[in-house]
């Protein structure tokens, strides 16, 4: 079977598209949740299998550990209290 190499994508560039890092997504396939193609010591990605992951519960559900805010300025203390609360 010919596979278009468009079609495909290497770890860092799917690494972006679903905005996790490689470790996290080397992880995800250990665990099963994404499938890739070993060619060596690089994985591929389909296309079509990260649209189908990004549809995913799995994917879905996942929520940021922290979030950053960075407020400077004279209203910086009543920003604050409303992120605070």
């Amino acid at each position: 079977m010919i596979v278009s190499n468009s079609k495909y994508v290497y770890s860092g560039k799917a690494a972006t598209l679903l905005d996790v890092s490689n470790k996290t997504l080397v992880k995800w396939v250990d665990e099963g949740h994404l499938h890739c193609i070993r060619q060596g010591k690089n994985r591929k990605f389909s296309l079509a299998e990260i649209e189908r992951f990004k549809q995913s519960n799995f994917y879905r559900s996942r929520k940021p550990k922290y979030t950053l805010i960075y407020v400077r300025g004279k209203n910086s203390l009543e920003c604050r209290k409303r992120v605070e609360q």
